[in-house]
């Protein structure tokens, strides 16, 4: 799966999502390794962000397990197993902040 996340946050950084941060839940979760934390300029590019994400899942035979898109659209997510990918868009991302709640789990790619 460390190949699959390289290549959805290059994926991310390509479709323009912004302030891309990985969290590393491995040691301290057993139902998900990664969330991809980041942020979209508007709506619309966090559901194409989404639905790249979703895409890039398809091509590579990855079972989507939940895909939440809530009514206004602020805070996105798609679960493909091991990796969740939370889109936020404008202070959404700062009002839950879960780069600050597990800032210890940070890791670079």
């Amino acid at each position: 799966m460390a190949d699959n996340l390289k290549e959805l946050y290059k994926l991310l950084d390509a479709k323009q999502a912004d302030d891309i941060t990985v969290l590393d839940f491995r040691k301290n979760s057993p139902f998900v390794d990664y969330f991809i934390v980041c942020s979209a300029r508007n709506s619309r590019l966090a559901n194409a962000i989404i639905g790249e994400v979703e895409d890039y899942a398809d091509i590579n035979d990855i079972k989507v397990f939940s895909k939440d898109v809530n009514k206004d659209g602020k805070w996105l997510l798609i679960d493909i197993g091991s990796i969740v990918v939370h889109v936020f868009v404008g202070e959404e991302r700062f009002k839950y902040n879960l780069d600050g709640l597990w800032k210890d789990l940070i890791i670079e790619i």
